[in-house]
């Protein structure tokens, strides 16, 4: 009887590990994920940067030499 009652906790302690693990590497998941469009969202500014620095340089060689 005792023993039942330990093996049902112990039963109970492994699930309670085992849901704890999921939610673990589900929030591992969301942060590379987070981390991913960080680097997205970087990379498109510096993209729009890049392009607006080339349309004022060819604004200026086109003022210089009409």
């Amino acid at each position: 009887r005792k023993l039942a009652g330990e093996k049902l906790r112990l039963e109970r302690i492994q699930d309670e590990t085992a849901s704890i693990e999921r939610i673990r590497q589900k929030l591992l998941e969301m942060r590379k994920d987070d981390e991913q469009e960080r680097r997205e969202v970087a990379l498109k500014k510096q993209q729009m940067a890049l392009s607006k620095t080339q349309r004022e340089i060819k604004h200026k060689e086109l003022m210089s030499n009409p």
